[in-house]
């Protein structure tokens, strides 16, 4: 009896269960919609603002450009995809970053992400 008694007080407390999701803050270039003559490779000049990242691709998949963001934010995001010296497709758009927390936003991580899709005519923001 006086054990339920102690439980009541220390065993209400609930406990968060956290999975180790991860995720990175920046912008994601869909490329799948980009038509190429050859089979590659490919490469991949994608921009977030001042932030570039230059890839070497195998194949037409994705292109991320990492960046530090705290907080949801306008951005220009730009992309020049080549294959040797032919330009498949260039372009920029204005992104807004929504937040996310796929593992609840009492365990983190936190991160603020957008979406383009790219083809040889445009580049799309994804909703």
């Amino acid at each position: 009896m006086l054990a339920s008694v102690l439980c009541l007080g220390a065993c209400s407390q609930q406990v968060s269960v956290c999975t180790l999701i991860g995720c990175d803050s920046g912008v994601t270039f869909e490329l799948t919609g980009v038509k190429a003559t050859g089979a590659g490779p490919f490469s991949v000049h994608a921009c977030v603002d001042s932030v570039c990242v230059d890839q070497k691709l195998a194949g037409l998949t994705q292109a991320q450009v990492v960046t530090k963001d705290s907080a949801t934010r306008t951005a220009t995001a730009s992309i020049t995809v080549t294959e040797g010296s032919k330009v498949l497709a260039r372009g920029s758009v204005l992104v807004t970053t929504k937040k996310i927390a796929p593992n609840g936003e009492s365990c983190g991580p936190i991160c603020f992400v957008a979406d383009v899709t790219v083809t040889n005519a445009r580049l799309t923001v994804a909703p």
